[in-house]
């Protein structure tokens, strides 16, 4: 094995364990800071908010992130789209009609709206649950 392979799986999986590390954290401050407090002075509707709202902000971010993913993908493949180009160059030209302009833009917009539509249909209803969990931690 050479170097660079090495140092990329000793990358990896400093990756890893510092993600688990944090992740590790994160769960023990909450069983011990919050759920088991709750518990013991029978704070019972907390308890509830407060597991809805992890609940609630877990399930965000695997939406969030994979629409992200799908926006940064679309975006990429509408930069190397041959009538994006033209349709910019057509709006940049100065001899251009307003009809030719306002065709392009309105070609731009449809190829962004087909670009961005996958994404936005996972990263919309991530952020909405979001915005929920955010509500359901601040009822108490």
């Amino acid at each position: 094995m050479n170097v660079q392979k090495i140092a990329q799986k000793i990358v990896k999986w400093l990756v890893i364990a510092a993600l688990v590390a944090l992740l590790g954290s994160c769960v023990w401050s909450f069983i011990f800071e919050t759920l088991i407090p709750d518990l013991k002075y029978g704070y019972y509707v907390p308890l509830l908010l407060d597991v809805a709202f992890v609940v609630l902000i877990l399930a965000s971010l695997p939406l969030m992130i994979h629409g992200a993913v799908l926006l940064y993908i679309g975006a990429a493949a509408l930069d190397e789209s041959v009538e994006y180009k033209q349709a910019g160059y057509i709006i940049q030209d100065e001899t251009a009609s307003p009809e030719e302009v306002r065709q392009a833009r309105r070609l731009i917009f449809s190829l962004l709206w087909k670009a961005w539509k996958p994404g936005l249909k996972w990263f919309i209803p991530g952020v909405a649950l979001l915005a929920l969990g955010a509500w359901v931690g601040n009822l108490h």
